[in-house]
């Protein structure tokens, strides 16, 4: 939830937000629907979004993300600690993954230049 807080509050609280999820047993419990997540999401206004049974290509981007975080980071080095972790975590996504690593999903910008290119469209929507 502080991740989810964290990003939502970074992009000045937008109306429109799909968290999107695999049907991993954390997301599809039944107490995570009734109780404290599913709150949290309801009151932003965040629409929980799952991938469809077998199909990968609802959440390749992300797939793709850990496939090359492992990869390149988790699998490379032995972390002496949580917090060393995190802030592992961290530096690759905020120091290199969204503003530097180019995706063929995103017409080969990175994440940070594909969501400029939006924000700047969608403001100039009627």
């Amino acid at each position: 939830m502080d991740t989810v807080e964290e990003a939502h509050l970074k992009r000045g609280q937008p109306q429109s937000v799909l968290f999107h999820s695999d049907r991993g047993p954390q997301y599809t419990l039944e107490q995570f629907r009734r109780f404290q997540f599913r709150r949290f999401l309801d009151e932003r206004n965040i629409v929980q979004s799952f991938s469809a049974p077998g199909c990968l290509y609802d959440n390749a981007v992300v797939e793709s993300f850990f496939k090359f975080f492992k990869k390149e980071e988790l699998n490379r080095r032995r972390f002496r600690n949580q917090g060393e972790l995190k802030r592992s975590v961290f530096v690759s996504i905020e120091g290199f993954y969204n503003p530097k690593r180019l995706h063929s999903a995103n017409s080969n910008l990175s994440p940070d230049e594909k969501e400029a290119v939006f924000k700047k469209q969608t403001s100039l929507l009627p």
